[in-house]
């Protein structure tokens, strides 16, 4: 009786070991093809379908392909996962553009305008980018990028390298800690960024405002969500800087 049970257990293992690795190697295809996806949108978010021609109403789930463009509006945030799981967080007044990639394994959009935060925690991602002022290719896990209204471009690469090209055919090689400052009709400036603190200072402040956003007007026992998402928003920045940059 022992023996066909431990037969019986080991055949199980087998099974379930062999479903495992046929079910991450079908995930590994799917990731390739697999489209973007709006996870988060607080206040008022909306999308620009490339079959279409206006701005609708963009809700948590939405499919983004190729030609599909996303934007917030005011005192609005927004959060996209592309198919490799690396997450891009806008901020109010922004507008993302999912872009076909030049080739099939890196991920490319466009950022007209505003400002975001890409985050990958598994692995360093390759990235294209595309603005009014440069393309560029990231390497790595972390950085802050935003356009102005006049296509000022600043980039900070908190983890990673970057290399762009302006509109100029000036070229620009970009290293971890630095910071980009590209303004029409003049040269590029890189400085380096200070500290930990003024790395984590963006990215916080872009978390902070988006759980803000998202509990704004709440009231639980007369203590407002604010001071309780600005504690969170505390914490995750607090271990963010301890844990330091991700390789």
């Amino acid at each position: 009786m022992k023996d066909i049970i431990r037969h019986f257990r080991r055949t199980l293992f087998a099974l379930a070991l062999g479903l495992s690795m046929v079910s991450a190697y079908e995930g590994v295809g799917q990731d390739a093809k697999s489209p973007s996806a709006l996870i988060e949108a607080a206040g008022k978010v909306e999308y620009w379908p490339a079959v279409s021609n206006n701005w609708q109403a963009a809700s948590v789930g939405l499919i983004l392909r190729p030609g599909d463009r996303v934007r917030t509006r005011a005192q609005s945030r927004a959060a996209v996962q592309l198919s490799d799981r690396s997450v891009i967080r806008l901020d109010e007044l922004t507008t993302l553009e999912i872009l076909p990639p030049r080739n099939n394994e890196k991920k490319r959009f466009g950022l007209p305008r505003g400002s975001l935060y890409f985050f990958n925690r598994e692995k360093p991602a390759d990235v294209e980018f595309d603005t009014p002022l440069a393309a560029g290719a990231v390497r790595g896990t972390e950085f802050l990028l935003s356009v102005a209204i006049d296509s000022t471009l600043q980039l900070a690469l908190i983890d990673g390298l970057v290399s762009l090209t302006a509109t100029n055919n000036s070229h620009i090689d970009l290293q971890r800690g630095e910071e980009l400052q590209l303004v029409p009709e003049k040269a590029a400036e890189i400085h380096p960024l200070v500290n930990a603190a003024a790395k984590s200072s963006g990215r916080c402040t872009i978390l902070q405002s988006s759980i803000r956003t998202s509990f704004r007007g709440l009231r639980r026992n007369g203590l407002r969500f604010r001071m309780f998402s600005q504690s969170i928003v505390m914490v995750i920045c607090w271990v963010r800087w301890r844990r330091g940059p991700i390789l």
